[in-house]
């Protein structure tokens, strides 16, 4: 559909998918969340879900860091950023391991805005605005962490997993995001999903 007549060819990455939450600041980069992210699987990778932190083993996590501070340092002008992985189960290996994506802006999807904010208890919005405005980001904790998940409702089967927690443990929800129970059975992609919930995740 292009006007070149031209197709780009990208490898094929198999395997779990992250993202990871970074906030830059004259030159300096602060490793924030790692976030595990579920998938309808081929051919759409529809995100169904997302927890945080990602339960990967500390060495893992030291390996993505490096990496990733790396990939910052060569990007100064990066505040926000948004880096997917493909992770293998063996461990991060950055000749096999791919970066997928980078961005300067907070994880969407409810990452950004409200994930980090739960598992880390930092105000990611109000860092990311900070340094928008030339300030340095404040570390201060605004609330206690805790393991936490979005789950993106797609079916009926969903729906009611919902209405069931909702029912038995309104506690364990924390936010509801965009419900429109009545797009069950018409989605087709992330933007008419039926709805998000943000809800405490079990330990790992």
């Amino acid at each position: 559909e292009g006007f070149e007549n031209r197709a780009l060819i990208e490898e094929y990455a198999k395997g779990k998918e992250y993202s990871v939450e970074y906030i830059s600041y004259k030159g300096e980069s602060h490793f924030l969340a790692l976030t595990l992210k579920h998938t309808t699987g081929a051919p759409h990778f529809i995100e169904t879900g997302h927890l945080e932190p990602a339960p990967v083993e500390e060495e893992i996590l030291k390996k993505v860091k490096n990496i990733v501070s790396h990939a910052l340092n060569a990007e100064k002008s990066f505040n926000g950023e948004f880096i997917c992985f493909d992770l293998e189960t063996t461990g991060f290996n950055a000749k096999q391991d791919k970066i997928i994506e980078i961005g300067a802006r907070m994880g969407g999807d409810c990452i950004g805005s409200d994930l980090v904010r739960y598992s880390t208890g930092y105000d990611f919005v109000k860092m990311v605005i900070q340094v928008a405005c030339g300030e340095e980001p404040d570390f201060t904790k605004v609330t206690d962490s805790m393991n936490v998940e979005s789950v993106f409702i797609f079916t009926q089967e969903d729906l009611d997993e919902y209405e069931k927690i909702k029912n038995e443990n309104p506690e364990d929800i924390l936010k509801v995001v965009d419900y429109h129970p009545e797009n069950i059975g018409k989605i087709t992609d992330s933007s008419n999903r039926a709805g998000c919930y943000i809800r405490k995740a079990k330990g790992f």
